[in-house]
């Protein structure tokens, strides 16, 4: 049960319509969070990104000290610059397709227990990271991921999550041409062949653990990029990502950095938290400790 701390707090809920889950839970949501003792002193179903910003930033400068964002990476990133470095604590309530930010600060996929983790949970701080000046929650990927994300039809990505991505995810692998990356960090200079490259800022990626010891609050980014000219080789990655084994491929580059530049040839676009980014060449680093969260357990 909610201890009497949890039970007198206020709390706003913002939840995204046009998230996988999010307007056919929102009732049962809001039924739930005030079962568990929250006062909700505001309930939003918003059906645009830029006005789940404006409700989430008035809570926040309203003083409320707990903001339930229920949506996707996608919308956990719009919200950020609203919310990080603030006196205020998120609530994740994972509706989208992949929900990696979630995955990463160990909130539950099952609505019930992640509902559980916002009332009855614990708050640790977490780190952001930050793209061209501007913070991330979760991942940034360059290469294939765009083309798949805009085939992959929208029925098929609201009804089978990101299980939808891998039906289209082959195909993909087998075509996208060969781009040059150069990495610098405070480490030196790195350049190679790839096909994507991945950024991650905690331990998931399209629901996979794909830096499965990594932390979201040790102040590092993991780097991870196939080196390879080989289309088959890439489809054995691919299979080994699903496996779990794919950093011990041998053609696997791996960086750990707190800030990079990253230059493709040609120049390519950039996916951040599964939405459209700028194109490269990029500069990424890590907001240490910037944002407050609930979680079920301790990183």
């Amino acid at each position: 049960m909610p201890n009497e701390e949890r039970q007198e707090r206020e709390a706003v809920l913002v939840v995204a319509a046009g998230s996988r889950r999010g307007r056919r839970l929102f009732e049962s949501i809001r039924d739930l969070l005030e079962a568990g003792g929250l006062r909700l002193v505001g309930t939003y179903m918003v059906e645009r990104t830029d006005e789940a910003v404006a409700r989430v930033r008035e809570a926040v400068d309203s003083g409320v000290p707990l903001v339930i964002v229920g949506g996707g990476d996608g919308t956990l990133r719009a919200v950020l610059p609203a919310m990080a470095r603030r006196e205020v604590v998120l609530g994740v309530l994972p509706l989208g397709t992949a929900n990696n930010f979630a995955r990463s600060i160990g909130v539950p996929m099952d609505l019930v227990a992640a509902v559980d983790v916002i009332v009855d949970g614990r708050e640790i701080v977490v780190d952001l990271g930050l793209l061209n000046g501007k913070f991330f929650a979760n991942n940034l990927s360059i290469g294939y991921s765009r083309e798949v994300i805009r085939a992959t039809p929208r029925g098929v990505k609201r009804w089978l999550g990101s299980i939808g991505y891998v039906f289209y995810e082959f195909g993909y692998l087998l075509r996208q041409r060969l781009f040059c990356c150069t990495i610098t960090t405070d480490a030196g200079r790195e350049r190679f062949l790839t096909r994507q490259l991945m950024v991650v800022n905690g331990t998931h990626l399209g629901t996979l653990p794909i830096a499965p010891e990594a932390r979201i609050d040790d102040g590092l980014l993991d780097l991870l990029a196939l080196a390879s000219i080989s289309r088959w080789q890439g489809l054995r990655f691919w299979a080994r990502f699903v496996l779990g084994l794919h950093l011990r491929d041998p053609e696997m580059r791996r960086t750990r950095a707190a800030r990079a530049t990253i230059v493709t040839d040609p120049p390519r676009p950039v996916i951040v938290d599964g939405e459209k980014g700028p194109m490269t060449p990029i500069e990424i680093g890590v907001a240490p400790g910037a944002l407050r969260v609930m979680t079920a357990r301790l990183l």
